[in-house]
């Protein structure tokens, strides 16, 4: 009997092991496998954007261009309640985004050649930025300022800066490499792109990246300023309080923190940046404030052009080119004397007569072509007006009187160091002064 359970138990096994050899093995639930095969997609894509610095160039540009298309397509069918409605949380959001994130993404891991790549990066997060709905806009520029933050500070870094904090003041500017200056200038531009947007939240935000970006890298702007200061002027011209208000900020710092790294011609290019400012009658203490910050900076420039050495032609022709920037703010200011403001039109005028009194006789011809060319026939101008207007309105009358009132004494006032200063030259000093 044990022989024949002995036989009976193999010829079982055998049987059920050639039963399993003829069956295939199952193959996993069809959900399972397509899981599978999506995760490991998924990883492929994060490596692609993770390690995005091995690709040649236009194959980045390639899949930079891929990714604002696809938010192209995210964002255009978006209604304009449809976040209102539940499309807030996380999820939705993140996918809203997916293709401006990643496109960040690709910038950080690219700093080194991210001039080639800034325009296709820009115009994506331009878009984003300017979108219809605000939350959107909101979370463009926070990706643009952190990734401007980032990316400035690479090129400050990577500029290959000779000297100290005291060799940028001596000489009035840096010495950073091409390649860093070329993109800090493309980087500052893209302010510019951003701020001509139709959304005053936007604008908003951008003075405010922008002021962030004075006040952490100021004295690395180097040989951007004109960029900046190109800028600016065209946040004077907005037709928003809040706006302007918020570039007379970023002046402010500039004046305040960072004239002295400033070169001349970045002097002379402020100078008339902040008569812009004092020029535009949407807001009336931006101007005020913007005239108070010209008569500082005119003054530095002034004692810079007093203490300018003549040494051979280019110097005085660079000397000739300041004195020409000078006298054109203070025509500038005694037009501003021609306000509608009062207090406006006060401040310019003494404004320009505090700017006119340099602390050196070298500026003596600056003096007396301010007087002669331009206070005096304001004063004789100033004059006729009131007359004009004694009769129709007497509190207009009031306020002309005080700003005529004011030039009087700054007239007197020029006059007066004028004739101080006479003294001390010879003869043909003297005569050359007043011819």
């Amino acid at each position: 009997s044990s022989k024949e359970d002995t036989s009976s138990s193999s010829s079982s096994s055998s049987s059920s092991s050639a039963a399993a050899a003829a069956d295939p093995p199952r193959p996993p639930p069809p959900l399972l496998g397509q899981l599978n095969r999506l995760l490991l997609l998924r990883r492929w894509m994060d490596l692609l954007f993770e390690q995005s610095s091995r690709l040649p160039e236009d194959a980045c540009i390639v899949l930079l261009t891929a990714l604002y298309r696809l938010s192209l397509s995210s964002l255009q069918d978006l209604k304009a309640g449809a976040l209102d409605l539940g499309w807030t949380h996380s999820g939705s959001l993140g996918e809203l985004l997916f293709g401006v994130e990643r496109t960040v993404r690709i910038a950080r891991g690219n700093l080194m050649r991210l001039e080639g790549l800034w325009g296709t990066i820009s115009v994506h997060l331009s878009h984003v930025s300017s979108h219809a709905r605000s939350v959107m806009r909101q979370h463009g520029m926070l990706y643009f300022s952190e990734l401007m933050n980032e990316a400035f500070n690479f090129a400050c870094s990577a500029g290959g800066e000779q000297g100290g904090e005291e060799e940028r003041r001596k000489d009035g500017k840096g010495k950073d490499e091409g390649s860093s200056a070329s993109l800090k200038k493309k980087l500052i531009g893209a302010y510019e792109d951003m701020f001509k947007c139709s959304y005053s939240d936007t604008k908003s935000l951008v003075l405010s990246s922008l002021h962030q970006l004075l006040s952490s890298y100021g004295m690395n702007i180097q040989s951007a300023w004109p960029s900046i200061l190109h800028f600016l002027p065209l946040v004077a011209q907005d037709p928003e309080s809040q706006q302007v208000r918020q570039g007379a900020t970023c002046l402010a710092y500039v004046c305040d923190h960072l004239l002295l790294s400033l070169s001349l011609p970045d002097v002379e290019q402020l100078l008339q940046c902040l008569l812009l400012f004092a020029s535009q009658d949407v807001d009336a203490e931006s101007s005020l404030r913007a005239i108070a910050m010209t008569r500082d900076v005119g003054r530095y420039l002034m004692g810079k052009l007093c203490r300018q050495e003549l040494e051979g032609k280019e110097e005085e022709r660079r000397r000739a080119e300041v004195t020409r920037s000078v006298l054109s703010s203070f025509a500038k200011l005694v037009q501003l004397g021609r306000d509608k403001r009062s207090r406006v039109r006060e401040e310019a005028i003494s404004t320009a007569v505090e700017m006119s009194l340099g602390p050196e006789d070298k500026c003596a011809h600056v003096m007396i072509s301010f007087l002669g060319s331009l206070l005096l026939p304001y004063l004789q101008e100033t004059s006729g007006w009131m007359e004009t207007v004694e009769q129709e309105k007497k509190n207009l009358h009031r306020q002309w009187l005080r700003t005529w009132s004011a030039g009087m004494r700054g007239a007197a006032k020029v006059l007066s160091e004028r004739m101080a200063g006479a003294g001390k030259g010879g003869k043909e000093e003297e005569e050359e002064g007043w011819g």
